[in-house]
């Protein structure tokens, strides 16, 4: 398979800024594996988005304000968890929920499947994944993680 304009687009834009986005998001989180979770998000909401993203003015820009929204999302969806930015917002990002399944690698096995789509498409914190999932807390956040990581390993 060739890699298009756009492929080494994405690419580029994972490598230059992966590691400065781990950093953006872990001063807001304090936990490395949070902040992995939510770049990993912004990266898969980017690849799905990379032609929009591709003839954007501020690329890096879009990434960093994808960021944020990600973070204040998992803020939101952990109710005794707080956190303030001192700047407003001036990019909206949006998955296409309708579009989750088929943004996921055919490949991914079904149980990561399964728990990307509730986070993703039905948007569901963490803790009514466990309730529908029967798994702890603990576990779920796990499962999500290593659902992500598969997504990124089969997209590369």
């Amino acid at each position: 398979m060739k890699a298009t304009n756009l492929d080494a687009f994405f690419n580029e834009l994972y490598i230059n800024n992966y590691n400065r986005l781990m950093q953006y998001a872990y001063r807001y989180t304090g936990d490395a594996k949070v902040a992995e979770d939510i770049v990993q998000e912004v990266f898969l909401i980017a690849l799905y988005k990379k032609a929009e993203l591709h003839a954007h003015p501020n690329p890096k820009g879009w990434l960093y304000n994808a960021t944020k929204i990600c973070i204040k999302r998992y803020y939101s969806k952990n109710d005794h968890l707080k956190v303030e930015f001192s700047e407003e917002f001036s990019c909206s990002v949006e998955l296409d929920t309708d579009k989750v399944n088929e943004l996921l690698p055919y490949l991914l096995s079904e149980e990561n499947r399964e728990i990307l789509i509730l986070y993703f498409r039905e948007n569901l914190p963490y803790d009514e994944i466990c309730r529908r999932l029967g798994i702890s807390y603990a576990a779920c956040r796990q499962r999500v993680s290593r659902a992500l990581a598969e997504c990124r390993e089969l997209l590369k």
